[in-house]
This record gives C-alpha cells, structure tokens and sequence, in this order.
C-alpha cells in the first residue's frame, strides 16, 4: 500500500489503544522523580572499550556487576591495611 493512502490513526483511536494496553497516559508522569538508592551516587566513568565489552558479554547489570568488583576491590584493599 502506497504511503500516502495509509490513514493515520486518530489521536482519540491512540489514546484508546494505549488505555487497552494499560500504557499510562502523560498525566501519569506528571509527579515522577528519579531516585537513587541512599549510599549511591551516579558518576561519569571512562573505561577501557575491552573492559566494557567484557561486563556487556554477560548481559543486563552491567553497572552492577562493576560496582561489585569495585566493592570487592575496596574491601580487600582496606583489609590489607
């Protein structure tokens, strides 16, 4: 079917459609905020490509699974000392 002869859905017909998919409407976001955990704080870091690739190999969690190794890292450290 050619582009030009496709009807567009009506905003009605889209706001339908996503109250039957149980999709919140924009009102819904309206009093969102983001929150971190308490004892976290979000940074910035530059890491190696390899290093990246190595913690994106194993799938979601990415984040996780460093700050672990940095944790791990940090208490093996301060028990040493």
């Amino acid at each position: 079917m050619p582009e030009q002869n496709r009807r567009k859905p009506s905003l009605k017909a889209l706001r339908e459609g996503r109250a039957k998919a149980g999709i919140p409407d924009a009102s819904f976001w309206e009093d969102a905020r983001i929150d971190i955990p308490p004892g976290k704080q979000q940074i910035t870091l530059k890491l190696d490509r390899n290093i990246i690739a190595y913690f994106r190999q194993h799938g979601r969690g990415v984040n996780t699974r460093i700050n672990a190794v940095l944790k791990s890292y940090v208490e093996k450290m301060e028990g040493e000392s």
